[in-house]
């Protein structure tokens, strides 16, 4: 990696500050309803989180957006919570027992939601 040491503002006027004191003089020149470093990075702290795409927490199950599935699991009533897996309900293609109601199938789309948007978006909590 190269590395610059002359780009303008990479450094102090005078080299007289240290670094922290450096980043505040930034930070408040950025930001103008700040007096101190802390100050501006708590406003611009907040701005970015208060602007950052929302997914919605129903993206997790794909079950609908009307959070009944979701009001169902949590109070322990939803159909993942009284799956069982069987092999007696259908056939394969073959004639032969199929396996039907695996949770790790039907819930799949919780996994997928949790590798992407759940790990690197911002989830909307639901109300």
């Amino acid at each position: 990696t190269s590395q610059v040491f002359d780009a303008m503002g990479s450094t102090c006027a005078e080299n007289k500050l240290s670094a922290k004191e450096d980043f505040d003089a930034k930070l408040v020149g950025a930001i103008s309803d700040a007096t101190t470093g802390e100050e501006a990075g708590d406003i611009l702290c907040k701005a970015m989180y208060d602007n950052a795409v929302q997914v919605p927490f129903t993206n997790a199950a794909d079950k609908g957006t009307d959070l009944n599935f979701e009001q169902m699991f949590y109070n322990g009533r939803g159909e993942w919570q009284e799956e069982v897996e069987t092999l007696y309900e259908a056939k394969d293609e073959n004639g032969g027992k199929a396996v039907t109601s695996r949770l790790r199938e039907d819930a799949r789309k919780v996994g997928e939601f949790y590798r992407a948007d759940g790990q690197y978006s911002r989830v909307s909590w639901p109300g």
